[in-house]
């Protein structure tokens, strides 16, 4: 439905040689035109785009740059490729060449640089293997600042909107999880953005099954993937032998088992350093936020993962065995070292006190731990650490609050325990962020100008949250917390005024859905104040909110900025119903005894007939079964004073008010203002 027209002229599907150069690397052909590009593409020569370039979704066939040793560089000087069309059949074998701009590439001394694809569709009607967009196959070689935007990829088995690569015989790692230096492939500065990618099994939207790939200061953000098969992760699907540094992905993955946002399933060792995962999976099993299984199969050797994090909402549609926050299942292959979750884990149904596979950190592992923790809160796994375990060691739960930064008397702003500023950067109320993406030094250092705005705003977004009951208070405790299955308060998000920072601009958008119980159809299920975004009412259902991070990098200029976005699904369970009266808000909910009291500004109520108490929990609310009772009636009139709930529980206080100009004031409750 995208509108791709780019008012450059269309390639004609013919092939004329450039008039500047030769086509060597000394020399390389200056490319003008679709059809000079053709030509020096098909003739396997070093080229320079000088302007960008429509292949007017002429059916390309791809290039086969097959082995050796000949230095060739393909080099975009930030221009953009529009409208690669290409359809065919894949490769037969995993390490055959595929269907792509470019087949195969077996080259140590090949480069492609500097190049963009838009409006790419690689769409496969054969073959078993290799589809994507920029490389088919990649088996040597350096990719420096290629993208692929806006695009689609729909193959068999291994399929990715940048490259796949697997079994190429090459190592970055070894099996300790130390660089080698004998990488085949090099990959840094890449990005998959909005890009939809479609298959069977092994399936990415960054890369597809790669070996022996050295991938840095990379990301994928925006995009979906679907695998009706299993391996399938939207960083890479199923790597192997592969260091990945400095690398995020904020996508929506969906797939059948092993699966996860970052990394569907570990083959042999891999190292992951400093990157995050953001987004939605969804599987039937072994389903995590960042990595969805450990080693297995033939491949069983340890990974690695160092200052690595997941705000990944986990298989909220399908009740998936071995689930969880981080990693879905590991049998004792994955070491984790300063790693934390803090996404939702689980369905309606999913009951943390008696989960044996599904948990906020791992869902069935016996993985090595080290200073790792997930938040009790947002996971909605209260005290299920790993699936069947309230503890597991090396891992800790915490409410929110207590992981989130915090100012201290001297200005400064706290990181959990065992995270130190040389990697972690602390801001007041938002999740520990990785210096690389969110510190100036460090962004200037590993990623291009053109890259900084956007990693800094996903990397604010993936750290935004809601402060639920009793992190919405600093000081106030209270063990039986709100999770977000189980909301009893209202509560803020990650705003402005925490957060103290006018390079940044936080907002919050729910999602218009009205609660779907009798009686109570025409209530939003959640509702934000418009200044603040603190949630002001809430009512029993399925609530979605999206949070939306402007980064201005000049914050005296507010006409620029890049926005950053994360999805959060909330399951009130208790109501928090609003009626208004002379256009104020009003609020009327349940309290369980010894909770908080509410504060004043929530203690006034203009009773409507639609509005009902409820009281219970996401696995009640699922199948229907929540407790329901509307304000009491009586033919007499309203039973005004400690008005008894018989099916909850409990009392109803009342206070009435009145406006005397721009002010309230309390009227005594008389026998005749009853009767009134």
């Amino acid at each position: 439905s995208l509108d791709k027209t780019t008012g450059l002229n269309k390639w004609g599907g013919g092939s004329v040689q450039p008039a500047e150069g030769d086509g060597t690397t000394d020399n390389p052909y200056k490319v003008y035109t679709a059809d000079e590009f053709r030509y020096a593409m098909e003739n396997k020569k070093s080229l320079i785009l000088m302007k960008d370039i429509d292949l007017g979704r002429q059916n390309w066939i791809p290039i086969n740059f097959a082995s050796g040793t000949e230095e060739i560089i393909i080099d975009g000087k930030g221009h953009t490729v529009y409208n690669l069309y290409v359809t065919g059949a894949g490769s037969a074998s995993a390490n055959g060449a595929g269907l792509g701009f470019i087949s195969y590439v077996d080259n140590p001394n090949f480069h492609m640089n500097n190049i963009k694809f838009r409006f790419a569709e690689v769409r496969g009607t054969g073959g078993n293997y290799n589809y994507a967009v920029a490389i088919a196959y990649f088996k040597r070689g350096h990719m420096d600042n290629v993208g692929v935007e806006d695009s689609l990829v729909k193959g068999n088995n291994f399929s990715a909107g940048l490259v796949t690569g697997w079994d190429s015989g090459y190592n970055a790692v070894d099996a300790s999880g130390n660089r080698t230096n004998t990488e085949g492939t090099t990959i840094n500065h890449c990005h998959t953005t909005r890009v939809y990618t479609y298959g069977a099994s092994c399936i990415g939207n960054f890369a597809a099954p790669l070996r022996g790939c050295y991938i840095t200061n990379s990301y994928a953000v925006d995009g979906v993937t679907v695998s009706t098969g299993g391996h399938s992760g939207g960083f890479v699907s199923c790597p192997g032998y592969n260091y990945v540094e400095n690398c995020f992905c904020n996508i929506t993955m969906y797939g059948y088992n092993q699966t996860a946002v970052f990394s569907g399933v570990s083959h042999y060792t891999n190292k992951y350093v400093n990157c995050f995962a953001s987004g939605v999976v969804e599987g039937v099993r072994e389903v995590g936020g960042f990595v969805g299984q450990g080693a297995g199969e033939s491949y069983s050797n340890p990974s690695y993962y160092e200052n690595c994090y997941s705000t990944t909402m986990v298989g909220m549609q399908s009740n998936a065995q071995n689930m969880g926050g981080f990693v879905g299942n590991d049998t004792n292959f994955l070491h984790f070292n300063n790693c934390y979750a803090a996404g939702e884990v689980g369905t309606l149904t999913t009951d943390p006190k008696t989960a044996t596979n599904v948990g906020g950190f791992g869902g069935s592992i016996g993985s090595v731990c080290t200073n790792c923790f997930y938040d009790k809160q947002t996971t909605a796994m209260a005290e299920r650490v790993v699936g069947g375990r309230d503890t597991y060691t090396g891992v800790t739960g915490y409410q929110t609050k207590e992981i989130l930064g915090t100012k201290q008397e001297d200005g400064s702003v706290s990181l959990p325990a065992g995270y130190t500023d040389d990697t972690w950067l602390a801001h007041e109320g938002m999740y520990p962020q990785l210096n690389v993406f969110s510190d100036d030094r460090e962004l200037a250092k590993n990623f291009l100008e053109e890259d900084r705005d956007i990693v800094k705003a996903y990397s604010a977004a993936s750290v935004c949250t809601a402060l639920l009951y009793p992190s919405n208070s600093a000081d106030y405790t209270d063990e039986n917390y709100d999770t977000v299955r189980s909301i009893r308060y209202l509560f803020p998000f990650t705003n402005d005024e925490l957060v103290s920072d006018n390079s940044f601009e936080v907002s919050w958008e729910a999602d218009d859905l009205k609660c779907q119980i009798e009686g109570m159809t025409n209530l939003p299920i959640i509702s934000l104040k418009s200044d603040t975004y603190a949630v002001k009412s809430l009512a029993p259902g399925v609530g979605w909110v999206t949070v939306k991070v402007k980064y201005y990098p000049n914050p005296k200029d507010k006409s620029k900025y890049t926005v950053g976005t994360r999805r959060l699904r909330l399951v009130p369970t208790t109501t928090l119903s609003v009626a208004t009266a002379a256009g104020v808000d009003s609020t009327i909910w349940v309290i369980p005894e010894g909770a908080k009291p509410l504060d004043d500004e929530y203690r006034k109520y203009d009773h409507r007939d639609d509005v009902n108490f409820c009281l219970g929990d996401a696995l009640q609310l699922s199948s229907g079964k929540i407790q329901k009772e509307a304000y009491p009636k009586t033919e007499e009139g309203e039973a005004f004073s400690n008005v008894a709930l018989n099916t909850v529980g409990g009392f109803v206080n009342v206070i009435i008010e009145k406006k005397n100009k721009d002010k309230w004031e309390e009227i005594t409750l008389t026998e005749e203002k009853k009767e009134l």
